[in-house]
């Protein structure tokens, strides 16, 4: 039995002294950004995993920078809204951009955000897709690393999640890992929340085959996959809950001028190529009546809060100077696009002129065109959407054989969507 104890005791102190070096040695490689442990270059400055974690880093980073002004929305504002800018009015700026984030998911990191430390200002990059009714009516979201609930409870430090990242076998081979990638001369993230999207996307764009490769993948990807939802009626309603995700808009919309911050909404750009993908498709009905519940809920939202900062609505998606950048021919993987990555996502160097745009400033080294981007308003509207469908019919005409490839690979995937009327 003394024999039986000891080697119980000598067990248990190696198991105690395995997890104490397991622990140091995941804090200070922080495979995931959670501990915010000294950077050793060439060791631990790269972390690829934290990719996989990017939703859990976020909400740590956040509760240790205490930004005051955000970036919110889905991968195309994480890649291209730099809080750096010089027109953010509060600091600091951090990016909460989330990919394929939901509406819903974009308001509780909000809130999550200002429950650390209240709120100034929120550009927000609104998607058609982030409004889908399955995006946003599902299971209730894992909101435990959150300041505050989804039902707006006060949360607690997540210290349980924390200790378990530090002990997990999980971790600890993300930390081998992390130390194996440290040749890799690119963050996955800048601290800021930004994506870091230099030489790593440059590289896999050219081995993956070049801009146009990446640009068919993408719209593919949209019409048998992101696009699914609104294909169907209503999409934007969950009819067996009775709730709209334009209702869940006007909500955060509210939220915003009750606690005094500040809010922009974005309608991100989109190529000429990805609007007629969408067209192809038969959606376009779809995107103008999203765009129509955009701006009147906007515009509801500012007469019912007239003396707080108004929402202002700017739509960039139209075709402009930069949504038509001439894409490499297909089997060119050598010549780089200077606004687009694909067509669903532009570089950081156009987000620079975007926010420009809606700041008001005027940069010298950063000229914009005038038909980039407009307010909507009400009055305004149905005439932006007239001059859409004319623009991007000629954007078509002039380039049939990429209209052609667009139509032949919507057909390859099957007539999806002949039934699509006005949505409700």
């Amino acid at each position: 039995m003394i024999v039986f104890r000891w080697y119980i005791s000598l067990f248990a102190g190696f198991l105690l002294v395995f997890l104490g070096l397991a622990a140091g040695f995941d804090y200070v490689v922080d495979p995931y950004g959670f501990f915010e442990a000294p950077v050793i270059r060439g060791w631990t400055a790269v972390k690829p995993e934290q990719d996989s974690h990017s939703r859990m880093w976020k909400a740590m980073a956040v509760r240790r920078l205490r930004p005051q002004a955000l970036a919110l929305g889905t991968s195309r504002i994480e890649y291209a809204l730099d809080p750096a800018h010089p027109g953010w009015k509060a600091q600091p700026v951090f990016n909460l951009g989330l990919s394929a984030a939901s509406l819903r998911e974009s308001f509780l990191y909000l809130r999550h955000a200002h429950a650390i430390r209240p709120i100034k200002q929120v550009v927000f990059g609104a998607d058609m897709f982030v409004f889908s009714a399955a995006g946003n009516f599902g299971p209730r979201l894992d909101d435990g690393d959150m300041a505050v609930s989804e039902d707006g409870a006060t949360q607690g430090y997540p210290w349980k999640d924390m200790a378990s990242a530090l002990v997990s076998l999980d971790t600890l081979f993300a930390s081998a890992r992390t130390i194996r990638s440290q040749t890799e001369p690119s963050l996955v993230f800048l601290p800021n929340g930004q994506r870091d999207s230099g030489w790593m996307r440059t590289e896999k764009m050219r081995i993956q085959g070049g801009h146009h490769r990446a640009f068919l993948e993408t719209e593919e990807a949209y019409v048998k996959g992101w696009w699914t939802p609104f294909y169907k009626p209503s999409p934007f309603v969950d009819n067996a809950k009775g709730q709209s995700a334009f209702d869940l808009f006007g909500r955060m919309l509210a939220f915003c001028h009750t606690e005094g911050i500040e809010i922009i909404v974005v309608i991100p750009p989109l190529h000429a190529r990805m609007l007629t993908a969408m067209d192809v498709a038969g959606l376009r009905p779809v995107y103008e009546f999203w765009k129509r519940e955009l701006t009147l809920t906007a515009a509801q939202t500012n007469r019912r809060f007239p003396n707080t900062h108004p929402v202002v609505l700017w739509d960039f998606s139209n075709i402009n100077a930069y949504t038509v950048e001439q894409v490499p021919r297909a089997g060119d993987s050598e010549n780089r696009m200077r606004w687009f990555w694909e067509s669903s996502h532009i570089k950081k160097e156009l987000g620079d002129i975007l926010l420009d745009r809606v700041f008001g400033l005027v940069s010298p080294s950063r000229k914009s065109p005038s038909d980039f981007g407009v307010i909507l308003t009400p009055e305004n509207l149905e005439g932006r959407l007239a001059q859409e469908r004319k623009a991007l019919i000629r954007w078509q005409h002039s380039h049939p054989d990429e209209t052609a490839e667009i139509k032949a690979m919507v057909n390859r995937i099957g007539p999806v969507s002949p039934r699509i009327k006005q949505p409700s």
